[in-house]
C-alpha cells in the first residue's frame, strides 16, 4: 500500500501488480538466500489481481473496440491508423 496526496489530505492507494512483482525481485537481487515465505503468497496475489486484469483487457479489445470501430465505420468516419481499412463499392 502506498499513499498519494491529495490537497491537505493523504489517501492510501493499493500497490500496482507491477510494484509487487518488481518488490520481489528486488528483494531477491540483492539476497544470496532462498525466497522468504512471503514471496510465494505476493505472486499469488499478483496472478489474482492481473487475472482479473487480463479479462477486462481481453473484454475491451475482443469486444468493446471492434463494436466502436463498427459503429465508427458506420457513421462514415474517415480511416484512422491502427483501424483495418475496408474497400466500399461505388
Amino acid at each position: 500500500v502506498g499513499a498519494v496526496r491529495l490537497g491537505a489530505q493523504i489517501q492510501s492507494v493499493p500497490e500496482s501488480i507491477s510494484d509487487g512483482v518488481n518488490g520481489i525481485s528486488f528483494e531477491l537481487s540483492r539476497s544470496l538466500g532462498p525466497a522468504t515465505g512471503a514471496h510465494p503468497r505476493q505472486v499469488e496475489i499478483a496472478k489474482a489481481l492481473f487475472t482479473d486484469e487480463l479479462a477486462k483487457l481481453k473484454t475491451l479489445v475482443e469486444t468493446d473496440l471492434p463494436a466502436r470501430e463498427r459503429d465508427t465505420a458506420a457513421a462514415g468516419a474517415p480511416w484512422t491508423v491502427g483501424r483495418i481499412p475496408t474497400l466500399r463499392k461505388h
